[in-house]
């Protein structure tokens, strides 16, 4: 009966030690005789997907009417087009802007997109003369307030002495006007003796634009150039004459 007890307990500790080494087994994955069937049939689907897929890119290439180049087909794509098919794209502005775009994948060396040392001594130049510091603004702030406290100050005097000088400035300004309104007062009735004269010439009213009208202004012109021109002649012989006689008076 001893032995019977012992026989089992024995077993027993074969079975869990042989369930031990099985469970490690399959969490190492290092016990692998053999694939099973599903395994094969997950192998057979990611071969018939691939084939898919590139039976499928081979199609749309094939129908694609665009033309576009493999780089550009990439872009639109959003996929990271190679950097050596264009000219342009060895610009640093073009190479940050790639970098900014796919980061490490686009494959330029970070070290490249900085500015060098000519170009930050320009910059620096730029920012002396255009972007002046924060005491720079804050004298200039100063100066553009005592500027117009002063503008103001300066007109606020002229605002006094105008008042003082109101009527003397009220009466200019009305010589101003009167005089402006005989001027023009002057051009209509000179306006209204030319329509009359025109009238007169050719006994009907006229239109402005008629042929005989614009040249009989134009002749009418001429005369009274040459009647201006003869009576500053006859003020300057008369001017010479009062001249001659006072010197031989003298």
């Amino acid at each position: 009966m001893a032995t019977l007890i012992f026989l089992e307990r024995q077993c027993s500790f074969g079975k869990i030690a042989f369930a031990k080494w099985i469970g490690t087994c399959l969490n190492s994955d290092s016990f692998r005789c053999c694939s099973t069937s599903n395994e094969a049939n997950s192998t057979v689907q990611s071969t018939d997907v691939q084939e898919y897929d590139t039976a499928q890119k081979l199609e749309i290439e094939q129908l694609d009417i665009s033309r576009m180049s493999h780089w550009h087909r990439m872009k639109v794509n959003c996929e990271c087009p190679p950097m050596d098919e264009f000219r342009w794209q060895r610009t640093r502005e073009a190479l940050r802007k790639r970098y900014a775009l796919y980061g490490r994948a686009s494959g330029v060396d970070p070290g490249l997109l900085w500015p060098s040392s000519a170009e930050l001594a320009e910059q620096q130049l730029e920012d002396d003369l255009w972007r002046p510091k924060l005491v720079e603004t804050i004298e200039m702030e100063k100066a553009e307030a005592e500027r117009k406290q002063q503008d103001r100050k300066n007109r606020m005097h002229a605002i006094e002495l105008n008042l003082k000088n109101y009527g003397n400035l009220l009466k200019e300004y009305e010589s101003r006007i009167q005089k402006k309104n005989a001027e023009a007062l002057a051009i209509k009735l000179e306006k209204e003796r030319k329509i009359r004269e025109i009238q007169d010439f050719l006994g009907y009213a006229a239109d402005p634009t008629d042929p005989k009208v614009v040249e009989y202004l134009e002749k009418k012109k001429q005369e009274e150039k040459k009647a201006a021109k003869l009576a500053r002649k006859k003020a300057m012989e008369t001017k010479l004459i009062a001249q001659v006689q006072s010197n031989m008076n003298n």
